[in-house]
């Protein structure tokens, strides 16, 4: 590893997520650590190769990894710091930042979730099998906003391989981006994903980013044309992306 530079530490997606985009996001980082980048790709609690299982992970030990992790990279010489966020981990990412004990140089969002409760909902219904819901009562309780609050102190739902606790679906509920960037001072890129030439940013997405310029913060947004590699591994090319996404990372090639 590098020392005295800029070291960008990696934070996840969610679940599924976090596998479909493991291949890309390594790519990525390799081209990075080319380039004299130190990167430190992180498995969460319960998640990859970490220690745990998935449904005894909670987004307060989450945090505590982000944190361990930069107190790793401080006691290894790193002096200055890049926050990269996929997805829901883009929310632990800005929360990472306005902890952080080193100089935060930028933070990196690729789409971003900006709430939790209505992705972590599309999670649910994509991926809850027929045999694991065989009565609909827990679909039933996704279109019911109370029936949800009564969900989340139920038992832990499984849902395609992933056993999520009531804890973690109190907590992703509460999830919102929006407030995150109050304490953050750096510099934040933004990378929105588009399906076609010619197509425009989600309005939700642009309202955040007015909002956070309000505020007077520094926020450029980056736009890219390709498949949604967090749903679809291996469908991106990442030599092709370079030019569009190294100058995220202050990386700028001649």
């Amino acid at each position: 590893m590098n020392t005295g530079g800029n070291a960008i530490l990696y934070v996840p997606p969610f679940a599924g997520e976090m596998h479909c985009s493991r291949d890309f996001v390594a790519r990525m980082a390799r081209e990075l650590a080319i380039r004299g980048q130190s990167v430190l790709m992180l498995d969460l609690f319960g998640t990859g190769d970490s220690g745990g299982d998935f449904e005894e992970a909670r987004w307060e030990i989450w945090q505590s990894d982000l944190d361990a992790a930069v107190n790793w990279l401080g006691q290894n010489g790193q002096s200055h710091l890049t926050l990269w966020g996929v997805r829901l981990g883009a929310i632990l990412a800005l929360e990472a930042a306005s902890r952080a004990n080193m100089e935060v140089d930028r933070v990196v969002l690729w789409q971003p979730v900006i709430e939790g409760e209505p992705m972590l909902t599309q999670f649910l219904r994509m991926h809850l099998a027929a045999e694991d819901d065989p009565a609909g009562r827990l679909r039933e309780a996704l279109s019911d906003r109370n029936l949800r609050r009564a969900l989340a102190y139920g038992d832990t739902v499984e849902v395609g391989g992933f056993s999520v606790s009531p804890a973690l679906i109190r907590a992703m509920d509460r999830l919102h981006l929006q407030p995150l960037a109050s304490n953050i001072s750096a510099p934040i890129h933004w990378l929105e994903v588009l399906s076609d030439f010619g197509g425009e940013s989600p309005a939700q997405s642009l309202k955040l980013i007015e909002e956070w310029r309000g505020m007077s913060k520094e926020v450029t947004l980056h736009q890219a044309i390709l498949w949604p590699f967090w749903h679809f591994p291996h469908s991106v090319d990442h030599q092709l992306l370079l030019p569009a996404l190294l100058p995220m990372f202050g990386v700028i090639e001649s």
